[in-house]
């Protein structure tokens, strides 16, 4: 993903489709309200994500910011 390639993008995309799209849900979110966060999310994920430390800790972070972004 760093390193522009837009295969690799979309496969971290799909890897979390479903767990982005799943916290909005839970707080009650619409499916057109859904999609505009998942969209939010992923924006932020590509303007954060060469400062992304750890890897392991991706899952978390997009809970958290995804999580914001219901709120």
């Amino acid at each position: 993903c760093l390193s522009g390639e837009e295969e690799a993008w979309e496969a971290l995309i799909q890897k979390y489709k479903r767990l982005i799209y799943s916290i909005p849900f839970r707080y009650g979110a619409t499916a057109e309200d859904a999609a505009d966060i998942f969209q939010a999310v992923c924006v932020e994920l590509y303007a954060e994500l060469p400062r992304l430390r750890k890897v392991d800790s991706l899952r978390s972070w997009l809970m958290t910011v995804t999580a914001r972004q219901s709120l």
